[in-house]
Formats: structure tokens, C-alpha cells, sequence
């Protein structure tokens, strides 16, 4: 009799489900993260301690036939309770068809509940913490964004280009992408790591001087206080021929810096060392000066400007101390107080070049800046927006690129109450 029991207990325990298999303290580090407040990441690809290629959150009361028809498979395991209690979701992972882990997760630890759809890519498995806990989808924020972006862009009537990013992350929203603006005076911003990286080689010296004559003065209707404080010439350091074209937009230095480094082509193949195609630098200050039609030859993508950011912002391309250096100068600059940093909390730190045309029968073919914007927290972002053949007034257009600057700022610092 003691045998027949045994064996019919075994044989109750194989009819009996599976138990899924855990996902180790996958649930305590998502918990973390969302302690960490309004604003904080959910990254499931950097947090979960084992492979996995798709990823499922299911709602309270989800039926196991209901998640059945949504996997593509029947469930092998027992299923949760969340089928008859709404305190929790059930997180799946799987590795192809196969399941990797499946727990019940507290929905006051992290709520899942509010997903649509409920099934993410491991790509896709990136999630923001919201007000009590609630996450909501990373690509779906980022569209919303766009939308934001694209209402701000709207007032400018011409062509608008822009790219946000959340620097040491892949996430970024472009606007109007892969379209090329002119950049005016924003290309002194890789002129300025050009000359840093040939200070970094060697080849030339931040206290070395140089003699800049009326010769090298760009035209009256262009921007120098180099020229305007100087008429017969004078000398000065390369430091100080720096500090003139990035942080004051001086188009004379500009110009005595490209003929020291090489000229365009040699900022051009510079940014190509970065791994940056959407940026080109053919022509100087000067040329821009004799014909409006040449500044189109020094153009930039959105996409093209945040890759020169996000190279600076790691210090691809220059030192360490130029890299310093340069970001000193380009917080330090007293141009466009009304474009990014113009609806910004004040005081947030804010290293940036602008760039702008004239206005030509009522059409400004540029109104730019790109810059990295310092979050309270330490994060940084890369703001980039050109704003091309607009017939609107300098303060349209100039709000348009606070507006967007805001919008990434609010997006990623957690700030969803202020409204553009």
C-alpha cells in the first residue's frame, strides 16, 4: 500500500504546473530605480542578469489564455495570480520561444500597468518613472517630445532642423531629419576643436601670437569687435583669437584661425576623424561676406551637430583640458541670451554657439545655436536647432529654439508642469 501511495503522490506532482523560473533580484533592482523618483530610468536590457530578447508586462487580471494568444504559445508554467488580483503585474522575458523569467512585481514597487502595448523589444524595454510610481514607455515619451517639437518649430513659417539628445545615452528625437542648414557662425564651434586638437599635437600654442592685419578683416557688415577695436591691425594669441571667434563670434579671428589650421577642408576632415558626416566647413567668413549664397557650402544636419556635441561632451577629438577650455568659452558667451538658454531655469549651465544671417527681402536664412545644457541632477544634453529661411521676426524665431531647448529640458529632468 506504502508504494501505491508513493507512486500516486509522484504522479500528482507531475501533473502538477511547472513553476516559472525567477528573475533573480530583477524585481528589487527595478524597485531601486524607481525609488529614485519622477524622471529616473528603467533600462530592463542594463538591469536584467540573464538573456533575454523580448520582454512582456501583463495587467492585472490578465487571463493565461489572454497572455496565450498575445505570446503565440501556450504557457508551460503555472500561471500568475495576477489573473484575480490587481495589486501587481506578471513581467515575462523571453529568449526567443523559449522563457527566460517570469515573477509576479508589485505594482507600489514600479507599475507596469498603464503599458499599451504590454510587449517591448529588448531595444524597446526602456521605461520612465512618472508620477507614484508609474512607467511609462521611453519611445513613446520621445514621440511625444517630437510632437512638442514640431509645435514649436511651427510659428518659424520656414525650415526648421532640430536634434535633442540625452548625452551617454541612445536616446534622441530628431526633427526634420538629414536636411542641411546653413550654419554660420556655428561652425566655430569644430573650428574651435580643430585648433585645440593641433594645440593637442603640437602644432600650435595657445601663448604663441600672431599678427593680424586689415588684410584679414572680414567685411564692415560682418560681426568683429576685433576689427572695430583695431583699424590699423594687431597682435594677438592664439588663446586670445579663440576666445574671439567662440565665445564673442568674431569673424576676423574666425578667419585667422581657419588660414592657422588649415583652412575649411581641414576642419571638415577634422569632424570626419569624429566619425561625423552630416557637417562640412568649404568656405571662410570672408566668402560669406562677398556672396549670401556661400554660407549654404558650410552646412550641418541636426543629426550632424549633435554628433560634434556628443564627440566634445567625451572628449573624442581633443584633450581633456581643451575640452575644458573650450566649454569655459562657450558657457562664457554673451550671444543668443534668448535662443537655448533664453526660457531655461536660470542659472542652468549652458555651453553654446549660435549662428545668424542677415535678413534679405524679408527671409533670414539662418537663426541657430547648438550647445549642451547642464541638467540639475549632472546630465547633460545636446541641443541643436537651425531655424532656415524664415519670414518670421527675430523674436519668433529666436523663441522657437527656447522652446525646443525647454521642451528637452522638461522631457528629461522630469519636469512635466510647465507648459511652452
Amino acid at each position: 500500500m506504502r508504494t501505491v501511495a508513493v507512486l500516486f503522490l509522484i504522479g500528482l506532482g507531475a501533473c502538477s504546473p511547472r513553476e516559472a523560473p525567477g528573475g533573480g533580484d530583477l524585481s528589487g533592482r527595478i524597485t531601486e530605480r524607481v525609488e529614485q523618483g519622477e524622471g529616473a530610468r528603467v533600462d530592463l536590457a542594463s538591469l536584467a542578469p540573464f538573456e533575454w530578447t523580448r520582454f512582456c508586462a501583463f495587467h492585472p487580471y490578465t487571463t493565461e489564455a489572454a497572455a496565450e494568444e498575445l505570446l503565440g504559445f501556450g504557457w508551460p508554467y503555472e500561471w500568475s495570480a495576477v489573473e484575480r488580483l490587481e495589486d501587481r503585474n506578471y513581467l515575462v522575458f523571453l529568449n526567443g520561444d523559449e522563457v527566460a523569467a517570469a515573477f509576479d512585481h508589485t505594482r507600489k514597487r514600479g507599475d507596469f500597468a498603464g503599458l499599451d502595448p504590454v510587449c517591448f523589444s529588448r531595444n524597446e524595454a526602456r521605461f520612465v518613472v512618472r508620477e507614484q510610481g508609474r512607467l511609462v514607455s521611453v519611445d513613446l515619451m520621445l514621440d511625444s517630445l517630437h510632437a512638442r517639437i514640431a509645435r514649436a518649430a511651427a510659428p518659424a513659417r520656414g525650415r526648421v532642423g532640430a536634434a535633442v539628445a540625452l548625452l551617454g545615452t541612445d536616446e534622441v528625437v530628431t526633427f526634420g531629419a538629414g536636411g542641411r542648414h546653413p550654419m554660420q557662425s556655428v561652425f566655430k564651434l569644430p573650428l574651435a576643436m580643430t585648433v585645440l586638437d593641433a594645440v593637442d599635437r603640437g602644432a600650435l600654442r595657445l601663448d604663441q601670437t600672431v599678427r593680424v592685419t586689415p588684410a584679414d578683416f572680414v567685411s564692415p557688415r560682418q560681426h568683429s569687435p576685433l576689427r572695430d577695436a583695431n583699424p590699423g591691425g594687431v597682435t594677438r594669441t592664439l588663446a586670445d583669437l579663440l576666445r574671439a571667434a567662440a565665445s564673442e563670434s568674431d569673424g576676423t579671428a574666425a578667419d585667422v584661425l581657419l588660414g592657422l589650421g588649415g583652412g575649411p577642408a581641414a576642419v571638415t576632415a577634422y569632424v570626419r576623424g569624429l566619425g561625423v558626416e552630416g557637417l562640412t566647413v568649404a568656405v571662410t567668413e570672408k566668402d560669406m561676406g562677398r556672396d549670401s549664397q556661400a554660407q549654404h557650402q558650410n552646412w550641418a544636419t541636426p543629426e550632424g551637430a549633435v554628433a560634434v556635441l556628443r564627440a566634445l561632451d567625451e572628449g573624442r577629438g581633443v584633450s581633456a583640458q581643451g575640452r575644458a577650455h573650450l566649454l569655459r568659452l562657450l558657457t562664457e558667451t554673451p550671444t543668443g541670451p534668448n535662443r537655448i538658454r533664453g526660457r531655461l531655469p536660470e542659472g542652468t549651465p549652458v555651453a553654446h554657439k549660435t549662428g545668424s544671417s542677415r535678413t534679405l527681402n524679408g527671409v533670414t536664412a539662418a537663426t541657430n545655436d547648438i550647445g549642451i545644457v547642464t541638467l540639475p541632477d549632472g546630465r547633460r544634453l545636446a541641443v541643436a536647432v537651425f531655424v532656415s529661411e524664415s519670414p518670421a521676426d527675430d523674436a519668433t524665431r529666436e523663441r522657437v529654439i527656447a522652446d525646443v531647448a525647454l521642451a528637452a529640458y522638461q522631457f528629461w529632468a522630469g519636469s512635466r508642469n510647465s507648459t511652452p
